[in-house]
């Protein structure tokens, strides 16, 4: 049978993706302040500015109750972009 409510269960599921690449997200400014001295210093620009995106992103999406409709509304996006902006984060873990 299918889901009662699959509405929430994709909630969930993205929930916990979004939690894991909290660790994710925190290892990586780790890694940058690390890196500084190694790697040039745009590199470790580009790397933060992903990592603060992701965070601002996680942090909204809780705060709309893992809705993503209500999270592009908040973030001021198109769903499309924040969908996009996701996949694009979940591609680098």
């Amino acid at each position: 049978p299918p889901p009662v409510n699959p509405g929430h269960d994709q909630a969930q599921s993205a929930a916990g993706v979004l939690d894991a690449r909290s660790a994710q997200a925190d290892a990586l400014v780790r890694k940058a302040l690390d890196d500084l001295g190694r790697q040039p210093l745009s590199e470790i620009m580009d790397q933060t500015a992903r990592v603060l995106e992701d965070m601002c992103i996680r942090e909204a999406y809780g705060q709309c109750n893992h809705d993503l409709g209500a999270t592009a509304d908040l973030l001021g996006l198109e769903l499309d972009e924040l969908s996009k902006r996701l996949t694009f984060f979940e591609r680098k873990t």
